[in-house]
């Protein structure tokens, strides 16, 4: 995330937020931003961490709102790649996350293993801040949708249909609300 606006998120964000009719993510209040947030689902590999964790306010309580940033549209591995080296431990770390999440560790493999990361993550630190809402952001600034299809293959999982620029509501998970965003900003604000 870039330029904030008044509020404390990018106008790209901000658009997204207001145009989501999630009453969770209406008038959010940035409260805190942490770059390089270390993420508490930490295998044997070392730490983990997300471009930058929001903890925001809205209507409804607390939200954690993890982002994954990305200027190439790249994700990195799929989960069946990752598990290459050191898929013991890596192993105990997947099956966490898939509690979490409410998935099964055979249908996930073709998934972008960061955007699994980041979505648990946000439901993790969500239940740590006592925050009813989560949410997973992927703030593209590639300027195309290179990445989509990934975020698109994702979204699947829970059930949902990926929307470029909006909000979908993950329908798998268990804990808490999960959000997931794609949003588009190439600097026009």
């Amino acid at each position: 995330m870039r330029s904030r606006g008044a509020d404390g998120f990018p106008p790209a964000v901000q658009r997204i937020l207001d145009a989501s009719g999630e009453d969770a993510l209406q008038g959010l209040e940035m409260l805190a931003a942490f770059p390089g947030y270390e993420l508490p689902l930490l295998g044997e590999d070392g730490p983990s961490t997300s471009d930058l964790f929001v903890l925001a306010k809205g209507k409804h309580g607390l939200v954690s709102v993890m982002v994954e940033g990305t200027a190439t549209g790249a994700f990195g591995p799929m989960v069946c790649e990752w598990l290459v080296e050191g898929a013991r431990t890596k192993m105990r770390l997947l099956s966490h996350l898939c509690e979490v999440l409410g998935a099964d560790i055979g249908e996930i493999q073709s998934a972008r293993y960061s955007l699994f990361l980041q979505a648990a993550a946000a439901l993790v630190v969500a239940e740590r801040f006592e925050a009813p809402t989560a949410m997973m952001v992927v703030h593209s600034f590639a300027g195309t949708d290179e990445g989509f299809q990934d975020y698109s293959l994702f979204c699947r999982l829970f059930s949902t249909a990926a929307v470029a620029d909006g909000v979908v509501e993950a329908h798998r998970t268990q804990m808490r609300r999960l959000f997931l965003s794609w949003v588009r900003d190439v600097g026009e604000d």
